[in-house]
């Protein structure tokens, strides 16, 4: 029923699959360990810019991107450790870089698992140890992603981490979202507005950040067009 197959295409990709289920989860190490598609019953779940994915100098724009050391940018991208400077991008370089396959499993789910390690690269933008280890665990229509962290460095390891899913919709306007929050910031004007379960959907982009959340989860309804 579970199975874990291979692609060659511009890069190494896994496919783990249910096929009771009829879903499928493709994977791809090389290119930051992200997951590029994701299909209940032929249904696509996940969007990708196909374009931008085949450009490795460009950051991806789909799938779900992993983000570490850091989620969001610092001022001028600069920070300054045990009076050192130094320099990291935004979201991060674990999207970026290449993660190697530890372990693969098809006995109760398809199950994926990569790692990613430390090395003089990551150590000229984040002065320490580490090891990421990232577990994808497809079962009927559900994947579930494990995350461990582990800090090899003598001293603490301070660090922000978090998904970028890329989810697809075919009408945007019958979207709405359950945030417990009542307000967010604009992160471009910074200023503030209130939050009612809706956006502007006319905008090019939308980033806000919502703050003084009142619960630990979040959901996102598709409305049913009559």
């Amino acid at each position: 029923m579970f199975a874990i197959a291979f692609k060659q295409e511009q890069y190494l990709t896994y496919i783990l699959s249910d096929g009771k289920a009829l879903s499928r989860l493709e994977v791809v190490p090389e290119r930051g360990g992200i997951v590029t598609r994701w299909q209940i019953q032929g249904q696509n779940i996940l969007y990708l810019d196909a374009e931008r994915f085949a450009d490795p100098n460009l950051s991806v724009r789909g799938g779900i991107p992993i983000l570490f050391p850091i989620c969001g940018n610092l001022p001028d991208n600069t920070y300054t450790y045990q009076g050192k400077q130094y320099s990291l991008k935004q979201h991060g370089f674990a999207r970026d870089l290449p993660w190697e396959v530890a372990e693969q499993k098809t006995d109760n789910a398809a199950t994926l698992t990569l790692i990613l390690n430390s090395n003089e690269q990551t150590r000229t933008v984040y002065p320490f140890d580490f090891q990421l280890a990232f577990t994808y665990e497809l079962q009927g229509n559900r994947l579930k992603i494990l995350q461990r962290y582990t800090n090899n460095s003598s001293e603490i390891m301070p660090f922000s981490t978090g998904l970028h899913p890329y989810f697809s919709v075919a009408d945007k306007t019958q979207l709405a979202f359950e945030i417990p929050a009542s307000e967010y910031q604009d992160q471009q004007t910074k200023e503030f507005f209130p939050f009612a379960g809706d956006f502007d959907f006319n905008r090019e982009e939308i980033d806000v950040a919502f703050r003084s959340l009142s619960r630990h989860s979040t959901s996102q309804l598709t409305l049913a067009v009559a």
